[in-house]
């Protein structure tokens, strides 16, 4: 009876887990309702009579899971040591770095996931249907095709950050099925196909630099005579499309070296020159996370730029550059905190991978480093971290990973 029982709550957690990442494509505030819950299932564990339980609940997390903890705090600090003032507004924003706590709270519902071992297929559909709902508002008929995608999200940054996501963890599983000789998952195949789709449309470089940068990891990590085929496909499809430019896809490359201020390239360098000059005028601690963007127009160079641009709201003034986002947001602190938390993520991939011999948990081992690695390649030119559903998609997937890796390799 206890095992039935068990069942049916690791089937009614796979669902919520499922359901919470689908919330991403519909509202945060919907996704910070599933966060909430288990939130508040941890708080009960935490005050159970029975220490067992307690122990176990809490041997999932790591000390270098407080470096996040050090990073939220120090963007905090720099709301009081670099921001002119700190009003409602500066407070509210305070406030809103609660979504660190998707982190934690994913790692405990991955210890749950641990106790069984399947394939996925949940998640593959749910996704496939949210990657075909997702286009339904976008633009009628052919005109799709000569327009960036955007779907539901109403940014085409916003959507090529958050699809990468599941786009990098697919990837990688379907590396580990090729590594291992099995049977094409279709369910798997067709939800990576959509997903390349969409992000081919979003024409978001950082983004396509990411996905080149992430299939060039898989092969040096162990090529796949599978992919191999796959990989000339892409060269001679892409090199079809540069030559014939289909879709646009030679204007927007020849695009990518247009330098004069007002391009998409000039303000990217305008932006990285602000963001770093904020830095140096608080190196420390940093402005705060969100203040960086209300004392933009007093570090950017050109004004005019910027007034026709950001005041006209065709740009949102993040630093269009994860790095830098961090340091002029939380200072050198904050920076270092943040980095040697991914640094200590990826590692502990990495060592899981060695130490196991489950076929399992080392495919969640590469997925889990795979995402990581996209995350933080498409940081060169995004600022996914600004962004709320890409970082809580990234929280969703590492943090379950994690937690099952943890909860099976026991790593001290």
């Amino acid at each position: 009876m206890s095992d039935v029982g068990t069942k049916g709550r690791l089937k009614y957690l796979r669902y919520s887990i499922a359901l919470a990442f689908l919330s991403l494509f519909i509202s945060w505030k919907i996704t910070d309702i599933f966060f909430a819950l288990g939130f508040t299932g941890i708080i009960f564990t935490l005050f159970s009579n029975n220490a067992a339980v307690v122990q176990r609940s809490l041997r999932v997390f790591r000390k270098t899971d407080v470096l996040l903890l050090v990073w939220g705090g120090a963007s905090i600090l720099g709301y009081f040591f670099g921001a002119p003032q700190v009003g409602p507004e500066q407070l509210e924003e305070m406030a809103g770095l609660r979504w660190i706590a998707a982190y934690f709270i994913a790692i405990y519902w991955g210890s749950f996931l641990a106790q069984e071992e399947s394939r996925p297929q949940t998640l593959w559909l749910v996704l496939l249907s949210v990657m075909v709902l997702a286009t339904l508002p976008y633009q009628e008929g052919l005109a799709m095709l000569k327009v960036r995608y955007e779907g539901v999200f109403g940014n085409v940054n916003v959507a090529a950050c958050v699809l990468l996501l599941p786009w990098a963890f697919l990837l990688a599983w379907d590396f580990c099925d090729a590594w291992e000789r099995r049977e094409i998952d279709a369910a798997l195949i067709l939800t990576l196909v959509v997903l390349t789709t969409l992000l081919f449309f979003t024409q978001t470089r950082g983004v396509w630099l990411a996905m080149i940068g992430t299939l060039l990891l898989m092969f040096i990590i162990r090529p796949s005579k599978r992919y191999i085929g796959v990989l000339g496909v892409i060269v001679v499809t892409l090199a079809g499309f540069y030559f014939l430019n289909i879709f646009g896809f030679r204007d927007r490359i020849i695009y990518s070296f247009n330098l004069s201020p007002d391009s998409s390239q000039g303000i990217r360098l305008e932006l990285w020159k602000a963001y770093w000059k904020m830095f140096l005028d608080y190196p420390l601690l940093g402005v705060g996370f969100y203040e960086t963007v209300r004392l933009l127009p007093s570090f950017y160079g050109n004004s005019a730029v910027y007034e026709k641009l950001f005041m006209g709201g065709a740009v949102f003034g993040h630093a269009h550059n994860q790095y830098l986002q961090i340091l002029a947001g939380s200072g050198v602190i904050g920076f270092a905190a943040w980095s040697w938390f991914f640094i200590s993520l990826l590692r502990e991939s990495i060592v899981s991978f060695k130490s196991t011999v489950s076929p399992y948990i080392k495919r969640l081992c590469i997925s889990m480093g795979a995402v990581l690695f996209a995350f933080l390649l498409c940081g060169i030119f995004e600022s996914p971290m600004m962004l709320h559903p890409a970082r809580l998609g990234l929280f969703i997937l590492v943090g379950c990973a994690l937690g099952v890796i943890r909860e099976k390799t026991r790593l001290k």
